[in-house]
C-alpha cells in the first residue's frame, strides 16, 4: 500500500474502489489515505460547474499528491462540437466528391470538359472535416476534469487515531511515512 494525498480545492469528494458503493475516503478539500496501486473512481461534488458533479478516474501508481483540475467547460464544449461535426462534414465532402467524379461530360467530340464545381466543394469538405476532427477531439480531451499527479511524496505528518479491528473491536492505530 502507498500513502496518497488527494486535494480538490474547496470541493468535497469521495473515493471509491472499482464499482464499489461505499467510499474508501470521504473528504472535504484534501485528505490522505492508504491505497493499493490501482484505478479508483472519484466523485467530486460541484466539480464541473455550480450544479454538476465530476466523476473521474484516479490511477494510483505510487505515493504522491494528486490535485483535482476542473474542466474548462466552454473549450470542452467547442471541442466536442468540432469533433462530432467533423466526420459529418467529411462525409458530405465525400458525397460531393463522388458526385463530381461521376458527372458525365456533354462536350462535343475533341473538346475537354471542365471539372464540376461539386468536385472542388467535396474536396474542400473532406479537408475541412478532417481538420475539424483533428482539432476537436484533442481540444475536448485536454479540457476535461482530471487529476494532476505530483511524484513528490505525500505529506508525512504522523497520525494517531482509533481504528476498527477485524472481529468487531477497536484499537489505537498510528501512521508514519518517511
Amino acid at each position: 500500500m502507498v500513502l496518497v494525498h488527494v486535494s480538490a480545492g474547496d470541493h468535497p469528494f469521495a473515493v471509491f474502489f472499482g464499482k464499489g458503493r461505499l467510499p474508501i475516503a470521504d473528504c472535504v478539500g484534501a485528505c490522505d489515505f492508504w491505497a493499493w496501486p490501482e484505478k479508483y473512481r472519484v466523485l467530486v461534488r460541484q466539480g464541473e460547474g455550480p450544479d454538476d458533479d465530476a466523476s473521474l478516474a484516479l490511477r494510483v501508481r505510487g505515493s504522491g499528491s494528486y490535485a483535482f483540475v476542473p474542466a474548462h467547460g466552454s473549450a470542452q464544449n467547442v471541442g466536442l462540437i468540432l469533433g462530432a461535426a467533423g466526420p459529418i462534414v467529411g462525409f458530405l465532402g465525400l458525397a460531393f466528391t463522388a458526385a463530381g467524379l461521376l458527372a458525365s461530360c456533354d462536350a462535343p467530340r475533341g473538346q475537354t470538359c471542365d471539372k464540376p464545381v461539386s468536385l472542388y466543394i467535396g474536396l474542400s469538405g473532406l479537408a475541412v472535416g478532417a481538420a475539424m476532427t483533428a482539432i476537436g477531439w484533442p481540444l475536448y480531451l485536454h479540457n476535461r476534469a482530471y487529476f494532476r499527479v505530483s511524484d513528490s511524496p505525500a505529506p508525512t505528518a504522523p497520525r494517531v487515531g482509533v481504528v476498527t479491528m477485524h472481529r468487531g473491536g477497536v484499537g489505537l492505530g498510528a501512521t508514519f511515512a518517511f
